[in-house]
């Protein structure tokens, strides 16, 4: 039982950033082409590494949301397995990993897309450097946090 509290509270620690999919976040998208003159080349740049983006988060998302679910499923058994539970954390805490780091990964890719004084404009915008900071309003704090009690959302 000390094993599952243990694993309990270490679940509830790992860190989940996801790219913002809901609510306000910063400027609109067409109010920063308009302010930052992107050129329709540029335009079809983004576009192209923004929907490998979305492709690539609707994929692990996924994948994401299934380890989940079988971790709240796990937990929800009269006897846990603290072995799935450990294997399932590890799961999770890859898939984790490898969103943000695709997402750091595109922000770069735009990052060489736009002018020197683009960026310099984006990043007033987006009060800061727009890599690597404050896109975390969309957090959750640990595995299956919104499959409370014994039903999914």
């Amino acid at each position: 039982m000390r094993k599952l509290a243990i694993i309990l509270a270490f679940s509830m620690m790992i860190p989940v950033t996801a790219v913002a999919e809901r609510g306000q976040r910063g400027p609109s998208g067409q109010s920063m082409i308009k302010e930052l003159n992107l050129s329709s080349e540029q335009m079809d740049k983004m576009r192209s590494v923004r929907k490998e983006m979305y492709r690539h988060r609707i994929k692990t998302k996924s994948e994401l949301d299934l380890k989940r679910v079988d971790f709240h499923d796990e937990l929800q058994n009269e006897k846990p397995n603290s072995a799935k539970l450990d294997k399932l954390i590890k799961e999770i805490a890859e898939i984790e990993a490898e969103m943000a780091t695709h997402r750091l990964r595109s922000q770069v890719k735009i990052s060489q897309i736009l002018t020197p004084e683009q960026k310099k404009k984006m990043q007033e915008r987006m009060g800061g450097s727009f890599i690597g900071e404050g896109r975390r309003g969309n957090e959750r704090s640990r595995p299956g946090k919104h499959y409370g009690g014994s039903s999914y959302r």
